[in-house]
């Protein structure tokens, strides 16, 4: 029962031969690339997952982070003018008290 299918294989394999004759001189070369390759892949998998490890914790954090942002954002944009008066009069209240300071420090010795 063989030889029916082997007589029919034989011919293809005569015109594969000499292709294969050409291809394993390239194949020998290029398998210590490949090899040197694959090492090296191999070494750069574990810091890869490793990398990949600590991406996602951090998306773990800011996908938490997120929503309280997001509520404090508005807050924040409210509470900016009200600050920025407060400091404009802080900054005011100092320049007066500057200005005062010489007269206090002449009048403290009078009233002491």
């Amino acid at each position: 029962t063989e030889l029916p299918v082997m007589s029919t294989e034989l011919p293809v394999m005569s015109t594969e031969l000499p292709v294969m004759s050409t291809e394993l001189p390239v194949m020998s070369t290029e398998l210590p690339v490949i090899t040197t390759e694959l090492s090296v892949i191999t070494t750069e998998l574990p810091v890869i997952t490793t990398e990949l490890s600590v991406i996602t914790t951090e998306l773990s954090v800011i996908t938490t982070e997120l929503p309280v942002i997001t509520t404090e954002l508005p807050v924040i944009t409210t509470e900016l003018p009200v600050i920025t008066t407060e400091l404009s009069v802080i900054t005011t209240e100092l320049s007066v008290m500057s200005t005062e300071l010489p007269v206090i420090k002449t009048e403290l010795p009078v009233i002491l």
